[in-house]
């Protein structure tokens, strides 16, 4: 792996909201238990990752998969930043996640919560959909699509696709390119607009956008308003 490349992108996938302030869906990806061998170290699966994306990153207990258990390239779990490590088998560890819940300069969620847990995704060289559900929209409404973002290595670049069921994308948000040091070790919102004329049920579908290979994600929080 090319940890020059490598970044955390945390954001909260939270909400659908018109400027009337009408929530279309909110999703926080809730908390991680403490982490344990009973319980995959506080990992989880998403069920809203796209069929045949990312593999689930299981801990090591339960694979002795290396690139599965480090949430290496290709790989995702749901956990809680601190708690990636706890599920890393300490005889083959890396270094370049953040650091653990009881180490010095731990990364929580956007709420400074220790167990608020994140979509964790290491895209590797693959550009593919992360975060994909269908929500119904209002005709004509403008929307605010925000999300949170903590990145530990640049460049980064997602996009999020407003697609109609039959797979048509009607609009696309990306992010800018962000690819200097100012971008790194801290949260930041990028927000954006669009206006919407159909009052259709749609497909919202958020994807690692074409930057760099070997890109390390961590979604905590994207919102539409």
């Amino acid at each position: 792996m090319n940890k020059t490349t490598i970044f955390l992108l945390m954001f909260i996938l939270q909400c659908f909201i018109n400027f009337q302030a009408q929530v279309v869906f909110n999703e926080d990806f809730g908390t991680s238990d403490f982490p344990s061998g009973t319980n995959d170290y506080g990992r989880s699966q998403s069920p809203y990752m796209p069929a045949g994306s990312f593999g689930y990153g299981a801990s090591y207990v339960n694979t002795n998969n290396a690139l599965a258990y480090k949430i290496d390239d290709n790989y995702y779990a749901v956990v809680a930043p601190g708690y990636i490590k706890a599920g890393i088998n300490p005889s083959n560890s890396s270094t370049w996640w953040t650091p653990a819940y009881n180490e010095t300069g731990t990364v929580t969620d956007h709420s400074g919560n220790q167990s608020g847990a994140a979509m964790v995704i290491n895209a590797g060289v693959t550009l593919a959909p992360f975060y994909q559900r269908t929500v119904t929209i209002e005709q004509n409404s403008y929307y605010k699509a925000s999300m949170w973002l903590y990145i530990v290595n640049t460049p980064v670049r997602i996009a999020i696709d407003i697609k109609d069921l039959s797979g048509n994308v009607l609009t696309t948000l990306t992010t800018p390119a962000m690819t200097d040091s100012s971008y790194k070790g801290r949260w930041l919102e990028v927000p954006s607009i669009l206006n919407l004329i159909q009052a259709v049920p749609v497909i919202c579908c958020a994807w690692s956008s074409a930057m760099t290979t070997h890109r390390l994600t961590v979604m905590t929080t994207i919102s539409m308003t």
